[in-house]
């Protein structure tokens, strides 16, 4: 296993704050649990259709993509330009 400086996960004053408190939830009130909870779906929700749409944009420069467009439909046809 690795250290925290190896993976970079460190403040300021080189200390890690991953995993070092659990949250006590109890304390917060219901309608900002709630605001918080909505706040996180909604990012999921963003990141979601980001990583959809990167996929697409992958999918058009997979190597199969690039040779379709630099083979030519039929043998008359002038390359695609560059």
């Amino acid at each position: 296993m690795g250290t925290r400086r190896e993976f970079g996960f460190t403040d300021v004053d080189g200390r890690s704050r991953l995993g070092m408190k659990d949250i006590d939830w109890s304390v917060v009130p219901e309608a900002l649990r709630t605001l918080i909870l909505d706040g996180m779906q909604l990012q999921a929700e963003w990141l979601h259709v980001v990583a959809a749409r990167s996929d697409r944009y992958v999918a058009r420069w997979s190597p199969a993509s690039r040779d379709a467009i630099r083979s030519p439909a039929s043998p008359s046809s002038p390359p695609p330009p560059r």
